[in-house]
């Protein structure tokens, strides 16, 4: 006999062995050993289930627009925040109160303190804020500033009033005020050494 008879023969007689098998009785120990199988594909199938549960809940969670809200806290307090640019250099802070100015990178003295906002150029150097007066007047102040000088001041009373100031590089000053002249000199002049290094 050939190898592909011997084959086929093999294969004949395990047909035969299964179709008897099929019309035989199934002795209960095969039937323990089938539910046995049919209980581990069954633990097979929940564990796969909630895998799959588990990984679309937690994509669906990522992508939600709703815990992204969630996760964005809705208060935040601090004592000091800074904006750095990519070099490390402070740009803008928001402190109360805010630290002493920066001139050409050395550190002035204010005449009092102030809390809010300052900005700063690439080299750190302070170039104007939006500040509070924490001393006794309690005054509002929007400043612009050179590289050595200020140059523009909002300055706004804590009863009623305002004054602003311009000046230019050589020091001359415009100043319009709703207070008398007299009391906008004193006012000028506390307003920029309470803002200038010195």
């Amino acid at each position: 006999m050939s190898a592909i008879g011997i084959l086929r023969q093999s294969m004949i007689v395990e047909l035969f062995a299964t179709t008897m098998r099929i019309g035989e009785q199934i002795m209960p120990e095969e039937i323990a050993a089938l539910d046995r199988r049919i209980s581990k594909l069954r633990n097979y199938v929940l564990i796969l289930a909630l895998l799959w549960a588990a990984t679309t809940g937690a994509w669906l969670m990522k992508t939600s627009p709703y815990v992204a809200r969630a996760a964005q806290p809705e208060n935040l307090t601090v004592k000091r925040l800074a904006v750095v640019d990519e070099k490390g250099t402070e740009r803008v802070v928001i402190s109360a109160p805010l630290p002493e100015p920066m001139i050409n990178g050395k550190r002035g003295k204010r005449d009092s303190p102030v809390s809010g906002m300052l900005i700063y150029d690439p080299k750190g150097n302070e170039r104007g804020g939006y500040v509070t007066s924490d001393g006794g007047d309690l005054a509002a102040l929007l400043t612009l500033d050179s590289e050595n000088d200020q140059v523009f001041t909002a300055y706004a009373n804590a009863g009623s009033g305002a004054t602003v100031w311009v000046a230019n590089e050589k020091h001359q000053n415009v100043v319009m005020s709703d207070l008398p002249p007299a009391f906008v000199h004193v006012r000028i002049r506390q307003v920029t050494t309470a803002l200038s290094p010195v």
